[in-house]
């Protein structure tokens, strides 16, 4: 019982640590967007990459969620702040999904 305890206790920290992770990759990917990288390249690299099939997966979404975004030409800080927001948005998206009911 007390090494359920513990796996539970620590799981949040895991998945902190994972979604922080997934952030961070979904802020190089709106980077990438926002400097006008084309999909087909975004795509290019992930085809590349030596990752299985499920990270694939949820790189290709991110990737289509960045990519449905509109791009923004406006000032540089508009750009930094449609960054940050998507970054945002998928660490919350990652904790939901990896959140734990006791």
């Amino acid at each position: 019982m007390k090494y359920i305890l513990l796996l539970l206790l620590s799981f949040p920290v895991l998945s902190s640590d994972i979604c922080h992770e997934w952030a961070d990759a979904a802020e190089a990917i709106m980077t990438h967007r926002q400097e006008n990288t084309t999909r087909h390249d975004i795509n290019a690299l992930l085809e590349r990459a030596e990752l299985d099939i499920g990270t694939k997966a949820l790189f290709n979404t991110i990737i289509n969620s960045a990519y449905n975004d509109n791009l923004v030409h406006n000032r540089i800080e508009d750009k930094l702040s449609v960054i940050e927001d998507f970054s945002v948005k998928v660490f919350i998206k990652c904790l939901d999904s990896t959140a734990v009911v006791i």
